[in-house]
């Protein structure tokens, strides 16, 4: 299991999006996630559509069991988002934790605690006769990445995180003030390693990215050279999918998986996992050369032949293209330019369509 903390003092700058989406990206990956929001204003948590109606126990009961010396079962406080996602959710009253824990003796540690806590076995003593066969309490909870989400701001809920975590991703938008923020996080770190011996990896996220932007090309290059391969190579485009799939308390991937937010962050997930996807899903990419068109989509097997925005190709390059997200298996499809049903004449896969076209063939290994 890896622990990955997404902090920038700057507010903006994509790091509760980019906390909810990564962990979408893992799961659709066959990854089990938790989602830690850490934050007071409980962004991750509204953004994954969890109510704060005060039915679900937060993150500041971690802060609380610290204080009280009890060990607290992270099935206690995840709520299950969708298969595989699970999130422990924020609210005000984390606010206080740091308030509470002053003068507590390694308080920087409580989340830290609670996750190693979580990730042990307990042996039970049970009677003589069975001595052989222990019963095991297993506080391990099965899963592969743990994801913080944190405040944006320097303090002890922040410093709780880093402590906790194995990679520290920085968000960075286009804006000097986000880079000052890397500056922070940084001295933050070598802070951490000096007083605690503990220095988790740093690597930053170029978000909020418009490529057609001479500033922002030219952004990015300064933050190739200063970061080097501590930069992800997917910078994070803006794209509208993306706000509109938290204000309806959902990632991206279930309200456009052909987004250009979702092919940003299942990229960043493949450089975060550095693996192949353990579930059978694929990219598969079609381009069409139609300079004339006006629309063009690609419907199929795998979005029931229906026309939505979500079926719509995007001009690049002078060609129309988009990718697929697919299992593995065999899929027909057509184009449609401007109203008018084609097949791909680049695939050369093709079978009658009963209707006296055809139905390009799609397979995906």
């Amino acid at each position: 299991m890896k622990v990955l903390a997404i902090s920038n003092q700057k507010g903006g700058c994509g790091k509760t999006i980019t906390a909810m989406n990564l962990a979408g990206a893992l799961v659709e990956m066959g990854e089990r996630v938790l989602l830690i929001d850490l934050d007071p204003q409980a962004h991750a948590t509204l953004g994954m559509g969890i109510a704060q109606d005060g039915s679900s126990l937060t993150s500041y009961e971690i802060f609380k069991a610290f204080i009280e010396c009890r060990r607290l079962d992270v099935k206690e406080l995840q709520v299950k988002v969708k298969e595989g996602l699970y999130i422990i959710p924020s609210s005000m009253s984390l606010s206080t934790a740091e308030q509470e824990l002053s003068g507590s003796e390694g308080a920087i540690s409580a989340l830290s605690n609670f996750i190693s806590d979580n990730r042990t076995k307990e042996f039970v003593q049970i009677p003589a006769a069975s001595i052989d066969n222990p019963t095991v309490i297993d506080y391990l909870n099965e899963l592969d990445y743990i994801i913080i989400d944190c405040p944006p701001s320097i303090g002890f809920l922040t410093f709780n995180a880093l402590y906790a975590a194995d990679e520290v991703i920085v968000p960075v938008d286009m804006s000097s003030f986000s880079m000052q923020g890397t500056k922070n996080i940084e001295k933050m770190v070598d802070l951490l390693e000096e007083r605690k011996g503990k220095r988790p990896e740093v690597s930053y996220l170029l978000t909020l990215f418009d490529k057609r932007s001479n500033f922002a090309r030219s952004f990015y290059e300064r933050m190739q050279e200063k970061f080097g391969d501590k930069l992800y190579s997917t910078p994070i485009r803006t794209n509208i999918k993306i706000r509109e799939a938290a204000s309806r308390g959902k990632t991206v991937f279930e309200v456009d998986p052909l987004s250009n937010g979702a092919k940003d962050y299942w990229q960043m997930a493949l450089e975060v996992t550095g693996a192949s996807p353990k579930s059978d899903v694929k990219f598969k990419e079609l381009a069409l050369k139609a300079p004339d068109a006006q629309k063009v989509y690609v419907v199929g097997d795998f979005n029931d032949w229906e026309l939505s925005d979500a079926a719509l190709l995007q001009m690049e390059d002078g060609h129309w293209k988009t990718k697929l997200r697919l299992n593995k298996g065999q899929y027909r499809y057509k184009f449609v330019i401007d109203d008018q049903w084609v097949h791909d004449e680049s695939n050369p896969m093709a079978e009658d369509d009963s209707y006296g076209g055809k139905n390009s063939i799609l397979h995906v290994e």
